[in-house]
């Protein structure tokens, strides 16, 4: 009877080793699962917020490229227009043409910039474009340049 009830004994603990390695290996493994799926959330927000930068400074720079632009037109309407305008693109965006520098057809500067300000951050591109060495019939423009600062 010793016997058996060693047995009996000894065969209900190895069943409740085996319980609680089984036990353990589905918590271990839950918890790399987790792990592996808070990795990837994180990651896939801070790919969000990349591109949303991304967004905003390229949509900063169009603004600024198109006021640029717009200053540039100006002046081949009108050889007197001076600048120092600012432009409402769309209800978050704005930009503005800074004094243009030179006189007459030739030898004239455009500067333009514009500035998104979002949750995020701010964000401002800058353009100028120099060196027009003439205006008609169409610009001949030496330099169209992205800057931080001019």
């Amino acid at each position: 009877m010793n016997k058996l009830f060693i047995q009996l004994f000894i065969s209900k603990n190895n069943q409740a080793r085996k319980g609680y390695v089984v036990l353990t290996s589905v918590i271990i493994v839950c918890a790399l699962a987790m792990s592996i799926a808070i990795a990837v959330a994180t990651k896939a927000l801070s790919g969000q917020k990349t591109i949303n930068i991304y967004e905003q400074s390229e949509k900063t720079r169009l603004a600024a490229s198109a006021c640029a632009e717009y200053g540039l037109s100006a002046l081949m309407a009108d050889l007197n227009y001076r600048g120092d305008e600012s432009i409402i693109i769309d209800s978050d965006v704005s930009c503005h043409v800074n004094l243009i520098s030179g006189f007459g057809r030739t030898n004239r500067n455009i500067g333009a910039y514009s500035t998104i300000i979002t949750d995020t951050g701010a964000y401002t591109r800058k353009i100028a474009i120099s060196q027009i060495s003439d205006l008609f019939p169409v610009p001949l423009i030496g330099q169209w340049l992205n800057l931080s600062d001019f």
